[in-house]
């Protein structure tokens, strides 16, 4: 089983795929408060704590983050420097 973890907005169109791509494929939805969607400290430790293995993360709050696992890591948002998490 997969742990995928929903970062977008209820109301942006980006939420649609977080949300179908995993229930329909039977993963588990790890949805994030406010407070942990916009503190990279706070979603690092939802992801660690949930074991999340698929994760759609803007690229300005991965890149701020370190120490976690992910097997799938999808980004927008702003060009890559090549470092990521």
């Amino acid at each position: 089983m997969k742990y995928f973890c929903k970062h977008a907005n209820i109301v942006f169109d980006a939420s649609v795929m977080e949300i179908y791509c995993c229930l329909l494929n039977g993963h588990t939805l790890v949805i994030p408060d406010r407070e942990e969607r916009v503190n990279p400290t706070q979603l690092q430790q939802l992801i660690n704590k949930h074991r999340v293995t698929v994760a759609s993360i803007p690229l300005q709050m991965c890149s701020v983050m370190e120490d976690f696992y992910i097997e799938k890591l999808i980004t927008g948002g702003a060009t890559s420097t090549g470092k990521l998490c």
